[in-house]
């Protein structure tokens, strides 16, 4: 014999508001007459907790129920209702978890979400906090990926244009300096940043501390995207952390501070002028084994002592 819960589990919606509908419909003779004894609040009373209990009742039967709710009683629907229970459990549980740490302040991200929300949080910018700004630095191994990014920059470009402000920093080897090819890639992407509005500067690697050499970008005091794995031409291959805290915010912004410090001799602005500086003769050649990238070096190097 199955039991009243049992029944309930397995009923619709229908079955279940014809149930109450009968109920009320038995009950309210007796409460009308109840009320007409002089018992009016002790009546409306116990209909409130009637119904209070009741809309518990089916939530309890609605949670403990794995299949969605519209679902459950249709026996037969899914083609494995075992696995698919087990399906909907592991997946809700996924879900669980992205929320948990939201709530914590961050989201692990990895592939396509990466490049996603670097143009979801600039849009979000947009919409609901007008002429934000947005820091970043971007440890440049490969220029010529850069180049490629054309959504992004077209992304930055709206985003000057609805009255934000960029502010990147590229940070750069200067082992790599010695390769013509690395030179004419970091040359356009300086060239084009500059383009879209941004404002652009240029670090030397050697020149930081170990924990400062990451790239990172942040949007006003909102939030911080602090890559782990740098991402491939397709972003196939990356990895990321969203941090909405103050502490993390603060911290990445003290360290993009300390780069672009324009009071400072050897700051990126400085650096990036001496490099266009060392640059000239280069592209009056079109030839860039005219840079001297021991002598630019050498004098980011020496200006950082006299500082």
């Amino acid at each position: 014999m199955r039991s009243s819960f049992e029944f309930f589990k397995k009923a619709d919606f229908a079955t279940w508001l014809n149930t109450f509908v009968t109920i009320v419909g038995i009950l309210l003779p007796l409460l009308t007459w109840f009320a007409s004894k002089g018992y009016f609040f002790e009546v409306t009373s116990a209909v409130e907790l009637g119904i209070i209990f009741y809309l518990l009742f089916l939530q309890r039967i609605k949670s403990r129920n794995l299949i969605p709710f519209e679902r459950r009683s249709q026996t037969g629907f899914f083609g494995d209702d075992v696995l698919f229970n087990l399906f909907y459990l592991s997946e809700t549980e996924k879900i669980k978890g992205r929320f948990n740490a939201l709530n914590n302040g961050y989201l692990k991200l990895y592939g396509a979400e990466v490049r996603y929300f670097q143009v979801r949080l600039m849009d979000f910018l947009v919409q609901n906090r007008e002429g934000s700004l947005v820091y970043a630095t971007d440890i440049t191994n490969n220029p010529g990926i850069l180049l490629s990014r054309d959504d992004y920059m077209q992304q930055n470009r709206l985003f000057i244009q609805a009255g934000g402000r960029i502010r990147r920093v590229l940070i750069v080897d200067e082992k790599k300096l010695l390769r013509g090819d690395f030179l004419s890639d970091l040359y356009q992407v300086i060239e084009l940043n500059r383009k879209c509005g941004v404002d652009i500067g240029l670090y030397l690697m050697s020149l930081l501390d170990s924990n400062e050499r990451q790239d990172f970008i942040i949007y006003d005091k909102f939030s911080v995207i602090v890559e782990g794995k740098q991402a491939d031409e397709t972003y196939d291959v990356a990895s990321s952390t969203i941090f909405f805290t103050k502490f993390e915010v603060e911290s990445y912004s003290n360290i993009f501070n300390k780069i672009w410090d324009e009071n400072l001799q050897y700051s990126s602005k400085r650096i990036l002028e001496e490099f266009y500086e060392f640059s000239e003769e280069c592209i009056k050649q079109g030839n860039w084994s005219y840079f001297s990238a021991q002598r630019f070096t050498n004098k980011i190097l020496k200006i950082k002592k006299i500082d």
